[in-house]
């Protein structure tokens, strides 16, 4: 199964997406994750926090 997450909403995203994302991921692996938003603000949450975040889920980009 393939689940998309718009990673730019609610309050404090991305950071907060990003770790939930990261957390779930991580207990459920075989479960295809799919991040939507502004991939270069995700990215750079991903960096910046340091997070252990997996790098098989993918990120589309969606600027608005």
């Amino acid at each position: 199964m393939k689940v998309a997450i718009d990673a730019m909403g609610g309050d404090a995203a991305p950071e907060v997406v990003i770790r939930g994302v990261a957390d779930y991921y991580n207990e459920n692996p075989d479960i295809d994750l799919v991040l939507v938003g502004k991939r270069k603000e995700i990215r750079k949450e991903i960096k910046k926090k340091k997070i252990d975040f997996p790098k098989d889920i993918e990120i589309i980009d969606a600027r608005e």
